[in-house]
């Protein structure tokens, strides 16, 4: 399985989560599957996407695309975010 996870640092949560949800469409056109959403402890200006993909090429294309560049840029998004592109490994494999 494919995933994507994103670590950012945003001004404020509120508005980096409603750029986010209005960009569902968009995620799972680009091969989302599903997402999960964490933060650290309390601060929630620190923000963890952990997303499933069809493919890990799909993920990497949405994160280049400019679209995505202008949601973060929109959610305000502080800093370059840590992007990671995970591959599942089999637990009992």
């Amino acid at each position: 399985m494919a995933y994507l996870m994103v670590k950012q640092k945003v001004e404020d949560y509120g508005r980096w989560k409603s750029v986010f949800d209005n960009a569902s469409e968009m995620r799972k056109n680009g091969g989302e599957r599903g997402v999960r959403l964490f933060h650290y402890g309390e601060d929630t200006g620190q923000v963890m996407v952990l997303a499933e993909w069809d493919t890990l090429e799909r993920a990497r294309s949405y994160v280049n695309s400019p679209e995505v560049a202008e949601a973060m840029r929109k959610a305000g998004v502080t800093e370059k975010p840590e992007i990671y592109f995970l591959d599942e490994i089999p637990a009992d494999g």
